[in-house]
């Protein structure tokens, strides 16, 4: 039966073994052209949603977990696998209460009828753990070969630098103490909002979404009246390295203690520190690895 861990965050949803990843973005779709013609769009009760693309509903507002939008994000992710399946899901740590994950691992299990890219799929989801993201980088640490690793008594502790959060695990003598553990409204998206207020105080620029901010920031320059002003990525890393380094002074005694710091998430890659193997895919990853113990075959 096959296994999936998906790692659906603000940002970016990941998926493995796969290896895909695509914008965590879905917007209300209405257009002259059949569903059929279109890539792209997924139909959930009723209501078409274009998955992927650089516009965007603001997730975070709408309650985010099993609404119809993210329902077409969970689908999209899973378009592609052999049914029936069994997930690993990570949610963002700061919607992943215990409640939550137990309600969404309920309502989750069973039969899921889409449209996807034109096609009436029935996606059956026979089993399913919801877990806090960050976690899936200490499963992707200790899991090797289906086993635990014997290093399961070392101090650890997990920093994973999204998107829109940077979520920190703390994990000692053998379990996880989630009273350390917390999340912090501070990653990537937090450049590019810094992007979008420089180009609109100092250029009168028009507004722009976060995912343009994203764009002008990868490709260095931001088009003005027909010329590429550069963006200053080094400043603009710099700054997020200074605001994670105050965020983490909460954290001082646990990083002390630690026998090892795993830096994961897309947005560690920016800063210039030892990250964890492919660090976008860690989360994702250590799910994949944790359904292969905590399903069985």
């Amino acid at each position: 039966m096959t296994k999936v861990g998906i790692d659906l965050g603000y940002g970016y949803v990941k998926v493995y073994p796969r290896k895909e990843k695509f914008r965590a973005s879905v917007y209300p779709y209405a257009s002259r052209y059949e569903l059929e013609e279109k890539r792209g769009v997924v139909v959930v009760d009723g209501e078409a949603f274009e998955v992927g693309k650089a516009r965007s509903v603001e997730l975070r507002s709408k309650g985010f977990h099993n609404s119809p939008e993210w329902k077409a994000l969970l689908y999209w992710a899973l378009r592609k696998e052999e049914v029936p399946v069994k997930i690993v899901l990570g949610l963002p740590m700061s919607m992943a209460t215990r409640e939550i994950r137990e309600r969404l691992e309920k309502e989750l299990r069973g039969v899921h009828t889409a449209v996807i890219d034109g096609e009436k799929r029935e996606l059956l989801i026979k089993e399913v753990k919801v877990v806090p993201q960050g976690i899936g980088v200490l499963y992707d640490y200790f899991i090797e070969g289906g086993l635990l690793r014997e290093r399961t008594e070392e101090n650890v502790v997990v920093i994973d630098v999204g998107f829109y959060t940077t979520d920190v695990i703390v994990y000692r003598h053998g379990e996880i103490l989630e009273d350390r553990c917390t999340s912090y409204e501070i990653g990537v998206g937090w450049m590019m909002e810094m992007i979008r207020e420089e180009l609109k105080n100092k250029y009168s620029y028009p507004s722009i979404s976060v995912k343009e901010a994203e764009e002008y920031f990868r490709r260095g320059y931001f088009p003005y009246e027909g010329r590429k002003i550069p963006v200053n990525r080094e400043e603009k890393v710099q700054e997020l390295k200074d605001r994670l380094i105050k965020e983490l002074r909460a954290h001082e005694e646990d990083l002390k203690l630690a026998d090892r710091v795993l830096w994961a998430g897309g947005g560690s890659l920016l800063l210039g520190v030892d990250t964890v193997s492919d660090p976008e895919f860690a989360n994702a990853r250590g799910f994949f690895k944790f359904a292969s113990i905590y399903f069985g075959d």
